[in-house]
């Protein structure tokens, strides 16, 4: 939305990603996970109302989770992890506990867990290539 995003500056809209509506701001989109008639009967579910704020890496999770689905081992470790932080940013920004941390910020529990889904996502990259 222009050079340096100037658009946005014209219109006040807040792009300080410090902050969470910044972050909201510059970095969300919506998402629809739709299902047809046959699908809604298989699986029990209507598929309406609004979904959770997540990370694009957990949209798999998210639909599995609505269908009923378990998912193979990598879908499963990582089920775990989205349930305790449903967002990981690439600008290191993560969603714990009903708010946003900076990575040096988050409580030890927390980058306990985001390590180990690097490892899990570390594991998944370079053993299962196809």
């Amino acid at each position: 939305m222009g050079n340096g995003n100037s658009a946005y500056t014209e219109l006040g809209i807040d792009l300080d990603t410090s902050g969470t509506a910044g972050l909201y701001n510059k970095y969300s989109t919506d998402y629809v996970i739709w299902a047809n008639d046959a699908a809604k009967a298989v699986t029990g579910n209507d598929f309406r109302g609004q979904g959770p704020d997540l990370s694009p890496n957990f949209l798999m999770n998210q639909l599995f989770a609505l269908c009923g689905w378990k998912g193979n081992a990598y879908m499963q470790a990582t089920e775990e992890i989205r349930q305790q932080m449903p967002v990981i940013t690439t600008i290191g920004r993560f969603w714990w506990d009903g708010e946003y941390y900076r990575e040096a910020d988050l409580p030890e529990e927390a980058r306990a867990l985001l390590q180990r889904f690097r490892y899990i996502q570390y594991y998944q990259e370079n053993n299962f290539q196809g």
